[in-house]
C-alpha cells in the first residue's frame, strides 16, 4: 500500500491506493507487455484438435515398447509376442517391475485403442470395453441405475457401491476394467461379482472369431 497524499503516483510495490482527481487509480503490471490478460484461458491449437495418434514403436536395452492405435495392430502385436505385457493404467504393471524386479521384453500401451474403450447398452445389458476406467464404469453404472427400474439394476448398484471402496480415486482413474479382471487377483473386489452376475468376457486373437466365455469359467484357479 502507498501512505503517499494523492498526488496521481504510485510508490514502488504491487499495489496503489492513492487516487487520482477523486478517481481509484489501478495498478498496472508493467511485465505483462504481451497483451494476454491473467484471467484469461490460454487457446488450444486448432492444429491438433484434430490430430490423429499414431502408431509408436520404441525400443531401449531392456524392452521394446509399443503403442497400437487399433484392435487389428495389438492382436498383431500379440500374435508376433507370446510374451507380449499388455499396459493399461499401470497399476500392476508399475508395481511388478519396481518392486518385484519383474522384466518385460514387449509392452503395449492400450490406451490409444478405441475398440477397448467402447460401452454400448443393449437390451442384455452393457457392454464395456477393456480399456474402460474404473471411474468411467461407475459413471457409467450409477447413470443405469437411475435410468432403469431397480429390478433391472440390483447388481448395477453393487457393483457401483462396491467401486467407492477400490483403491483411491487416482487408481480408478487410470486402472481398467480389464486390467483387473485379467490380474485375476485372488483378493480383487470385483470378479467374485461378475461370476455373481453372470458377466460374459468376449475375447479376442488374430486370426479367429472372438468368443464368448462366462466369467466363472474364466478364472481357473488361484493367481
Amino acid at each position: 500500500m502507498c501512505d503517499k497524499p494523492a498526488d496521481g503516483k504510485c510508490c514502488g510495490g504491487g499495489g496503489c491506493s492513492a487516487e487520482s482527481n477523486g478517481e481509484p487509480s489501478a495498478a498496472a503490471d508493467d511485465d505483462n507487455d504481451d497483451g494476454v490478460k491473467p484471467s484469461s484461458e490460454p487457446i488450444f491449437p486448432t492444429e491438433l484438435k484434430g490430430r490423429k495418434p499414431a502408431a509408436l514403436r520404441l525400443s531401449g536395452p531392456l524392452c521394446t515398447w509399443y503403442r497400437p492405435t487399433n484392435l487389428e495392430q495389438l492382436l498383431a502385436l500379440k500374435s508376433a509376442h507370446n510374451d507380449l505385457k499388455l499396459v493399461g493404467g499401470n497399476s500392476e504393471v508399475g508395481i511388478e517391475m519396481k518392486f518385484k524386479d519383474a522384466g518385460y521384453r514387449h509392452l503395449a500401451a492400450v490406451t490409444h485403442v478405441p475398440e477397448l474403450s467402447k460401452i454400448r447398452v443393449t437390451d442384455r445389458g452393457i457392454e464395456v470395453g477393456a480399456g474402460v476406467t474404473l471411474t468411467g464404469l461407475q459413471e457409467l453404472l450409477l447413470q443405469q441405475v437411475a435410468k432403469q427400474p431397480p429390478h433391472k439394476t440390483r447388481g448395477f448398484a453393487a457393483a457401483a457401491e462396491q467401486l467407492r471402496w477400490f483403491a483411491g480415486r487416482q487408481i480408478r482413474n487410470v486402472g481398467t476394467l480389464g486390467g483387473n479382471v485379467a490380474t485375476a487377483s485372488p483378493i480383487s473386489d470385483l470378479n467374485p461379482l461378475w461370476m455373481a452376475f453372470g458377466a460374459v468376457f468376449r475375447l479376442a486373437s488374430q486370426g479367429r472369431q472372438a468368443r464368448e466365455v462366462p466369467a466363472s469359467k474364466f478364472f481357473l484357479g488361484y493367481r
